[in-house]
């Protein structure tokens, strides 16, 4: 059965998304996402890369976080804004700089990229601060 999705909506797979225009902030995607809605938690290489080409190579906040109090710089990335909870992360790696930096106070949000790592399809993560988020 096809998942139907509300106006304004894309359907992939058994979810519905939509892409926020203008957001530049988490909370200002999080706040225009609507009630009952929530950053895309992604639990998989295929739902990630279907995100990527759903994002047309534009950068995106999703609901993918950081655990407060996780080891650093990469622990405790298991938690999703919707309260889900996952084991996949793709973060971007450019050779000698690799993500996730928490390179700062209150670094510990994702947002994927339309950059993607050595013989991958865009979609890398890198991590963001929620401090202005």
């Amino acid at each position: 059965m096809a998942t139907t999705c509300p106006t304004l909506w894309t359907a992939l797979g058994a979810s519905c998304y939509r892409l926020i225009p203008g957001s530049a902030t988490i909370l200002g995607c999080t706040e225009r996402c609507g009630a009952g809605a929530s950053l895309a938690c992604i639990t998989s290489a295929e739902e990630n890369a279907q995100l990527a080409s759903f994002t047309k190579g534009r950068a995106a906040w999703i609901g993918n976080y950081q655990v407060p109090g996780s080891a650093e710089p990469d622990g405790g990335w298991t938690a999703c804004s919707s309260g889900e909870v996952t084991n996949f992360t793709s973060w971007l790696d450019a050779g000698s700089y690799k993500w996730p930096t928490n390179s700062g106070p209150g670094v510990g949000c994702a947002v994927m990229t339309s950059r993607g790592n050595a013989g991958t399809a865009p979609g890398a993560w890198v991590d963001e601060s929620c401090a202005h988020a």
